[in-house]
């Protein structure tokens, strides 16, 4: 049978944001999601919360969702967060960036309008 839940939807401000890849390893301990999965959805938290999106909002309110199916082996991490539109691979931090693409199949981004939230991303994990 299909496990597609919300494992860690959070919303966070820049001081809630350090910590959090602990809950992620829990989370995908419970879940039996594969190490190297777990590794990679870390990874893309680090990188793209951290390192992207801290530098480039003044006032940050971020939402990291994880949705695991455990039939297909596939794991989507959903990013909202607010400020300006702003699409990341449009970011300063071009190290960062090629570390996110690194552990996606596929990163879709839009402009959404779910107050306090104005941007979107959709990332299909390798």
């Amino acid at each position: 049978e299909s496990l597609s839940e919300q494992m860690h939807n959070a919303d966070m401000e820049a001081e809630e944001l350090r910590g959090r890849t602990g809950e992620l390893d829990t989370y995908g301990y419970k879940n039996r999601i594969p190490p190297q999965t777990v590794y990679r959805i870390q990874s893309l938290f680090e990188e793209f919360c951290k390192e992207i999106l801290l530098p480039a909002l003044p006032d940050p309110r971020i939402s990291f969702t994880v949705e695991y199916d455990e039939q297909k082996s596939e794991a989507d991490v959903i990013i909202l967060y607010n400020g300006e539109p702003f699409d990341p691979q449009n970011t300063d931090n071009q190290l960062s960036w090629k570390i996110v693409q690194n552990d996606a199949e596929n990163i879709v981004y839009s402009e959404i309008n779910e107050a306090p939230y104005r941007n979107k991303v959709a990332i299909r994990v390798k």
